[in-house]
């Protein structure tokens, strides 16, 4: 087996540095001259709260816009370094917490391992998850209006933003087992 030269890691190295500076100064100049139509209202966000528009958060945004799904950070990262190999984990996870900040994200645990993120919805809505396989729903926040409006009436407490995820199992696999889907209070899911 031969081994690559040092000449040959300096050209790899400097071929690498230098197609991941284009790719930067591509996203510079695409959130300069605002040709990133769909980061209008996070662009505005970012600056009113005295933050740059910069590549990477350019480059995680459009992941998590894109996602169409729930992302863990690490497979936000993960699809960021196609673009832009020098953008690391710890980079993904502050400009994520920068986001959410910002009410341009929302954050939301579907299991007891990870957090999960993507564009925060309008209307705003709730997660249910299927313990067995996995399937992820949602609600309106119709659902859990009466729960708010309880806690005011009979606690005084105002609620100022509500998360919800509830965990049980879908219709299929509570049929897969045998067992009707009964809600917690006992009536048949319909």
């Amino acid at each position: 087996m031969v081994k690559p030269s040092w000449g040959c890691w300096l050209w790899r190295w400097l071929s690498w540095s230098l197609n991941a500076l284009a790719t930067m100064r591509q996203l510079r100049r695409a959130c300069d001259n605002g040709t990133f139509p769909i980061m209008h209202h996070a662009r505005q966000a970012l600056k009113d709260a005295g933050y740059r528009l910069t590549p990477q958060r350019v480059a995680i945004w459009e992941v998590v816009r894109k996602g169409g799904r729930h992302l863990t950070a690490e497979q936000i990262a993960e699809e960021v370094q196609g673009t832009l190999p020098e953008v690391n984990l710890s980079t993904v996870y502050r400009t994520l917490q920068l986001l959410v900040s910002l009410d341009l994200v929302s954050e939301t645990r579907l299991d007891t391992k990870h957090s999960y993120y993507e564009v925060a919805p309008e209307p705003v809505h709730h997660h249910f998850v299927c313990e067995k396989c996995g399937a992820v729903g949602h609600f309106a926040e119709e659902l859990v209006a009466p729960v708010t409006a309880e806690l005011l009436s009979k606690q005084g407490f105002r609620a100022g933003s509500t998360r919800m995820t509830v965990f049980g199992l879908c219709e299929e696999c509570a049929e897969a087992e045998g067992k009707p889907n009964e809600s917690c209070l006992g009536g048949v899911a319909g």
